[in-house]
């Protein structure tokens, strides 16, 4: 990655200009000056770039699931759930003696699926269990893809909880918790938070209990600034999504190469956690390498540090 102030140069060029490389020639060069990401939940596209990291997030999820060769992954996330649902929210008295019987529990896990009925629970429960579920599917995805990639994934929090501080806390603390199950260490994992006020100060939180996030819908300078103050490991500004909105409000105007404001924003942000020595990393999605991957539907980030 590089430790540069300044974007390196490709090829004697700056990264920001049109190149005339082939997809593969450029993709080589840029992993030498920063770590390349891959957003997606499809594994034949991770497997086809060979990224450092991944992230996902439940669009992503659900793009991959309706595929034919993913339904395993859903259906086991199912079936575990059943199994070990009432284990993860047993009341605190009683989880001792669930752990004393999880080994006869996991012999008999499949009677357990059965026996299950989603129909007993009440309101509150039945939605617990889909959130649970829906948790399960998200962290089966990450530890396949965590097979495919070195560094680590990106898995993202429930977005209703984008306003509630300890919401965020507890179910961030639930999926590290899934992916230990699994024998995958929180070293591995990226919680992926909105930046609300909220999700920043969850995100400050669970970095005491050495949980790391990744806090996204970054759309701003504060919100940047405010991430950098509480430590949080990276953010992923929405380059794109400024760009949409400048577009709309201001249809006529040229905002091509570095007009773009999305790219102005990053670099306002990128040139200030460098001027504090902020250790925040900054993961920004289509910027440098757009010239070479706008045509690819699974997309890349670049993440610089």
């Amino acid at each position: 990655m590089s430790k540069q102030n300044t974007p390196q140069k490709l090829n004697g060029q700056s990264p920001c200009k049109k190149m005339k490389l082939n997809d593969s020639d450029a993709l080589v060069q840029l992993k030498q000056y920063t770590t390349v990401v891959a957003d997606t939940g499809d594994f034949k596209e991770i497997a086809q770039y060979s990224p450092e990291d991944a992230t996902t997030n439940p669009s992503l999820i659900l793009q991959a699931a309706n595929k034919p060769e993913y339904e395993k992954l859903i259906d086991d996330a199912i079936n575990w759930s059943k199994q070990n649902y009432n284990r993860f929210f047993a009341p605190a008295q009683a989880r001792s003696s669930i752990r004393k019987g999880k080994k006869k529990e996991e012999t008999k896990g499949n009677e357990q699926a059965e026996e299950f009925d989603f129909g007993k629970l009440s309101v509150e429960k039945q939605g617990q269990f889909l959130s649970f579920v829906a948790d399960v599917v998200c962290v089966n995805f990450g530890k396949e893809i965590l097979k495919l990639v070195p560094g680590v994934v990106s898995t993202e929090v429930d977005a209703r909880l984008s306003f509630d501080k300890q919401g965020n806390i507890n179910r961030a603390k639930n999926i590290i918790k899934l992916y230990e199950e699994f024998g995958i260490s929180k070293d591995r994992i990226l919680i992926k938070i909105a930046s609300t006020w909220e999700g920043i100060k969850a995100a400050e939180a669970l970095r005491k209990d050495k949980i790391k996030c990744n806090l996204t819908l970054l759309f701003s300078f504060a919100q940047a600034v405010a991430c950098a103050e509480a430590q949080v490991a990276l953010i992923s500004p929405f380059v794109g999504r400024i760009l949409d909105w400048h577009r709309s409000k201001n249809p006529d105007q040229n905002f091509s190469d570095e007009r773009d404001p999305g790219v102005i924003s990053v670099q306002k942000i990128y040139n200030y956690y460098k001027k504090f020595d902020y250790k925040t990393i900054v993961m920004v999605k289509i910027y440098v390498f757009c010239f070479f991957l706008n045509n690819k539907k699974g997309g890349f980030f670049q993440k610089h540090q």
